[in-house]
């Protein structure tokens, strides 16, 4: 590990940590927006990759310094500084949340009664978030209206970005289905506090017992469609997960679970975006080969 290059992250690390030897030092690879570092095994930093995302960090230290007396489960605990760089970026540093990460092949029948009750639990107190709260919060999606005009403008915005690289075949069936979202009833539709971003990276566990104890990364979060957090478990940690969830929280019904099946089919959208545009021909195969399949996959049909 000593060999690795931390560029100008090892100065801001040392700030935080004096003393701090470059062989405490360990590169997660899954970062997107940041380049997340641990140090001792004790402390997360995130370093914004693009200037933009400095304004990112702020409003997810908010968000997670508001919610933390809401919900049971345990949230990054974060503090930013402006770094030594001469374009003094930002960057955020918080106690390593203790916990492991549980994959679709984790999942038995004697450990999915306990991640389901997780879930449940975390949704059922994100949406009982005082008006008082939410209200200060982003506004994501306040209406259908706007839902379905935002993912126009990200089906736009992708279609810029990827046409000389993603087969238009491939581009052709994703705007299939946009075309298909956009003509789905939205009875019921009702905006409140979701994540945005529930996947393997983000929940981690107390065990392979599946109890939920973190939750991290709340970049995206917002008040908006609490189907995309539904979306996330399904797509994430399974069908036996999904149904026991959604079985137990009265909100859903045939018009959230369609949107449900829309953002699971186009969740490898995002990973030929962030392949593209930071040029990791690794994460933009990958990404390809999600997309297809996710508008192939008969469950995520919308007729």
């Amino acid at each position: 590990m000593s060999n690795i290059d931390f560029g100008g992250f090892f100065a801001d690390m040392e700030r935080v940590i004096p003393g701090l030897r470059r062989d405490e030092v360990v590169m997660i690879p899954q970062g997107w927006e940041n380049t997340v570092i641990i140090a001792r095994d004790s402390t997360v930093f995130r370093f914004p990759k693009l200037q933009e995302n400095r304004r990112i960090l702020r409003i997810e230290k908010k968000t997670t310094d508001t919610l933390r007396d809401y919900l049971s489960v345990e949230l990054p605990a974060m503090k930013i500084r402006k770094s030594l760089s001469a374009d003094k970026c930002l960057f955020a540093y918080y106690p390593k949340i203790r916990g492991i990460h549980l994959f679709k092949g984790d999942l038995t029948p004697s450990n999915v009664p306990a991640v389901s009750s997780g879930f449940i639990r975390f949704l059922d107190e994100m949406k009982n978030v005082p008006g008082s709260v939410t209200g200060r919060m982003r506004v994501l999606n306040g209406d259908s209206k706007r839902l379905k005009s935002n993912y126009g403008r990200m089906l736009a915005d992708f279609w810029t970005l990827s046409q000389d690289v993603v087969d238009k075949s491939l581009l052709d069936r994703l705007r299939g289905r946009f075309n298909e979202f956009k003509k789905l009833p939205m009875d019921g539709y009702s905006p409140r506090l979701a994540h945005y971003d529930i996947s393997n990276e983000n929940v981690l566990f107390s065990g392979y017992e599946g109890n939920v104890c973190g939750i991290i990364d709340w970049s995206d979060s917002g008040i908006g469609d609490f189907a995309i957090d539904l979306a996330g478990i399904r797509y994430y940690f399974g069908e036996s997960v999904y149904s026991e969830v959604t079985g137990r929280i009265p909100e859903y019904d045939r018009s959230v679970e369609m949107r449900v099946r829309f953002y699971c089919s186009i969740v490898g959208m995002y990973r030929v975006e962030y392949g593209i545009r930071y040029r990791q021909e690794s994460y933009l195969e990958q990404g390809l080969s999600e997309l297809s399949a996710g508008l192939d996959n008969s469950e995520f049909d919308l007729s």
